[in-house]
């Protein structure tokens, strides 16, 4: 199974902790990002009409899983 691409969490900003207080504030309590589950990176998803797999490949400047992506470089072979 290839490895799905990643993405900054949009969520935390890549950092993989979020505050519920000021982020400005030295004494704010951080807890780990829930999302990314503390990575900083979250998975992409294909570009594939109601598709919710992870995309795999970029084709053509689009992210598509692998069943997607197939099709797409078959159609820009026609």
């Amino acid at each position: 199974m290839p490895t799905p691409l990643l993405i900054e969490c949009d969520d935390c900003r890549g950092c993989g902790q979020i505050t519920h207080d000021h982020p400005n504030d030295p004494w704010a309590k951080a807890f780990r990002c829930e999302t990314c589950e503390g990575s900083g990176e979250v998975p992409l998803e294909c570009n594939g009409w109601k598709c919710r797999a992870d995309a795999t490949e970029w084709v053509d400047g689009a992210a598509w899983c692998d069943v997607h992506a197939a099709e797409q470089k078959a159609d820009a072979l026609l």
